[in-house]
C-alpha cells in the first residue's frame, strides 16, 4: 500500500490562532490565493487575527498546511443562559494535491478534530450550553455537524418565536455584524452535549473499522486491478458499491 492512501499520514489538529506559527500562516495564505488569486497577505492576517483558531491538516512528520478551516468561538448570555458559539467556516484544501486522504477524507478528518475540541469545551465547562455552527451552504461542514450532534437549520432573517432560531439570529449579529438581516446566510446549528457525545462515541468502532480496515481493502482492490488490466476507476466503482451494499446490511 502506497504511503498516500495510509490514512494515518494525515493529521488534522485544532490550534488556537496564538499557537499558529508564522510558517503555517504563510502557508494557508498560500492555499487562500488557490480560491481567491486577488486576496492580500494583510487582509488574511487581519481576516486570521479576529478568529479564536484553525484547524490545520498536514502531513504526519511534515510541517506542510494541506488545507484549513478558520473557527470563531462566541460567548453570550441569551435567555439567562450562559452559551458558547463554535462557527467553523468553509474548509479549504490544497487543490494541487492529489493523495486521496487529502482529496477525499480531510472533511471527515476536519470534523472528527473540531469535535474533539469541542467534547473538551463541554467538558471544561459543563453548565455552559455549547452549539456548534456552519453556513448551511457548507456543504462539508453541515455534513459533519449532522454526523456529531442534533442540528436545526435557522434563518437569522427570519423573525420567529422559537428559542434556536432566536439564539442562532444572536449569533449571526456577532459572526456577520455588517451584513443586513436579509443578507446574512442561513445557520446551521446543533447542540454539543452529553447524550449527543455519547451516541457518538458508540459509533466510532464501525468508523473507525471502515476508516482503517475497509480502506486497506480498497487500497488492495486498486492494486489487483493494475495486475488483471482493469482501470483503477473501475475498481474504485465496484468498491464503491460494495461499500455502499454493506452499509445497508447486504450479504452476498
Amino acid at each position: 500500500m502506497s504511503k498516500t492512501q495510509n490514512r494515518g499520514r494525515l493529521r488534522v489538529r485544532y490550534r488556537p490562532v496564538t499557537a499558529i506559527s508564522v510558517a503555517s500562516i504563510r502557508q494557508m495564505f498560500a492555499l487562500h490565493l488557490q480560491h481567491d488569486p486577488h486576496a492580500s497577505l494583510d487582509d488574511f492576517i487581519r481576516g486570521l487575527c479576529a478568529k479564536s483558531g484553525a484547524v490545520l491538516a498536514t502531513r504526519a512528520g511534515s510541517d506542510k498546511v494541506l488545507g484549513y478551516t478558520l473557527v470563531s468561538i462566541t460567548h453570550m448570555v441569551f435567555d439567562g443562559q450562559r452559551v458558547t458559539g463554535v462557527f467553523s467556516e468553509p474548509g479549504l484544501r490544497d487543490i494541487t494535491c492529489s493523495a486521496p486522504d487529502v482529496t477525499d477524507d480531510w472533511g471527515d478528518e476536519m470534523g472528527e478534530a473540531l469535535f474533539h475540541e469541542l467534547m473538551r469545551m463541554h467538558v471544561a465547562h459543563p453548565l455552559t450550553r455549547l452549539v456548534w455552527l456552519t453556513r448551511a451552504d457548507d456543504a462539508t461542514g453541515a455534513c459533519q455537524l449532522r454526523a456529531h450532534c442534533r442540528q436545526a437549520q435557522v434563518l437569522p432573517g427570519q423573525q420567529t418565536e422559537d428559542a434556536s432560531a432566536r439564539l442562532a439570529q444572536a449569533f449571526g449579529r456577532r459572526l456577520f455584524p455588517q451584513a443586513s438581516e436579509r443578507r446574512r446566510p442561513a445557520l446551521l446549528m446543533g447542540d454539543v452535549d452529553t447524550l449527543g457525545i455519547m451516541v457518538c462515541l458508540t459509533t466510532r468502532p464501525w468508523r473507525w473499522f471502515r476508516r482503517n480496515i475497509l480502506r486497506n481493502y480498497r487500497a488492495v482492490e486498486a492494486q489487483a486491478a493494475r495486475q488483471t488490466s482493469i482501470t483503477p476507476q473501475q475498481a474504485a466503482w465496484q468498491d464503491s458499491d460494495a461499500l455502499d451494499a454493506l452499509e445497508r446490511g447486504e450479504t452476498s
